[in-house]
């Protein structure tokens, strides 16, 4: 998919869970194997990103599909947009945000409560089907991030959550979603959010429960069944819209 998307990518494997219990035991950890794992693995990219100066990286997940021009949908949200400079931009999610904008002409900021039922149905009423996805992708600020399958870091940031997941295996505490919304409700980070992501999870066999695509790149490529363009652009809305 790199290849036809003209992306260079680099191929890191994730800590496995053999690797991550040798970790939780050498270093007297108390989370669990599986955000062991998964934090081992994200520190070890920030890692990589801080040794080679990279100022910032899009980190993906293995199993996700993307807009077959992902690269011209997030040039067109950036050059729309205000943002300047960033430590986060999420463009992968599966859930809808409190922060993202209604489908009026004056764009107004929708006041919604975070991630819950509430939210999705009075997003709903804001918004159609159509009317949503057929904009262009649009960039807003987020203090509630939701979903790690896709996302871009600086490096700055990248240093900061080296040292941030290292001391947070120390703990019985949460994975690094919660850590990366946590760093984002408090302040401490700049983070944004693409809507709608161009990015979403793909798990095979698994048909009919996806996010929507207006053109899947593994469907192109024939490497999967289904086509997302018939799917919700988020999991927790319910297909209630007015076409």
């Amino acid at each position: 998919m790199a290849a036809l998307l003209d992306i260079d990518a680099q191929y890191i494997l994730s800590t496995d869970k053999e690797k991550a219990t040798t970790i939780r035991e050498q270093n007297k950890y108390l989370a669990d194997l599986e955000s062991i794992s998964e934090l081992d693995t994200h520190a070890r990219i920030y890692a990589d990103i801080v040794d080679r100066n990279i100022q910032s990286a899009l980190i993906l997940s293995s199993n996700v599909d993307m807009e077959l021009d992902i690269k011209m949908r997030l040039a067109s949200a950036l050059a729309s947009s205000a943002v300047r400079a960033y430590d986060s931009l999420f463009i992968g999610r599966t859930h809808s945000e409190p922060t993202e904008q209604e489908a009026s002409e004056v764009e107004e900021f929708l006041q919604l409560t975070n991630g819950t039922d509430e939210s999705s149905m009075q997003m709903q009423r804001y918004w159609s089907k159509k009317q949503f996805i057929g904009r262009g992708s649009t960039i807003h600020r987020t203090s509630f991030p939701r979903g790690i399958s896709a996302y871009a870091v600086s490096a700055r940031m990248a240093r900061r959550l080296h040292r941030r997941l290292r001391q947070r295996m120390t703990e019985d505490t949460h994975g690094l979603e919660y850590i990366l919304a946590d760093v984002a409700m408090v302040g401490l980070s700049i983070s944004y959010s693409v809507s709608p992501p161009p990015v979403t999870v793909h798990t095979p066999g698994q048909v009919g429960i996806g996010q929507f695509l207006a053109r899947s790149a593994l469907y192109e490529m024939g490497l999967r069944n289904d086509d997302p363009s018939q799917y919700p652009p988020y999991k927790n809305w319910e297909a209630i819209w007015t076409l």
